[in-house]
């Protein structure tokens, strides 16, 4: 549900629990998308929450990021 597609692209790559634009990622050869803020991640094609990053892995992703 909280990657239900959405009308727009643009409301469709926000996260829906913080309004902070969500970013895709390479995670050792996997894409995602998700939200450094709420640590919500999922591969591309899928409709729900798939997993939540470790901490040093968010802490890292964040300092790169500017968050």
């Amino acid at each position: 549900m909280f990657w239900k597609s959405t009308k727009t692209k643009e409301a469709s790559m926000t996260c829906p629990h913080c309004n902070v634009v969500r970013i895709e990622i390479d995670r050792f050869g996997e894409r995602l998308i998700g939200c450094v803020v709420c640590n919500l991640w999922t591969w591309p094609t899928s409709p729900s929450v798939s997993m939540a990053l470790p901490e040093d892995d968010l802490e890292a992703l964040r300092k790169r990021v500017g968050n």
